[in-house]
């Protein structure tokens, strides 16, 4: 698995060094709601029922 900021990671040839680290701050955010919506078992929007995994 790369580093995000190794010099091998595909990713650091397209994006700057900043941009690099918001995208890995927001998708640590993007998991920590997902994770407290779920701990809290926030009903979906009702636009976003087809989205869901069928059990």
């Amino acid at each position: 698995m790369f580093s995000v900021l190794s010099t091998r990671c595909p990713l650091k040839a397209r994006y700057d060094e900043p941009l690099l680290v918001n995208l890995v701050a927001f998708a640590g955010i993007m998991v920590a709601t997902t994770v407290f919506t779920n701990a809290v078992r926030v009903d979906l929007d009702p636009e976003l029922e087809l989205y869901r995994k069928k059990a």
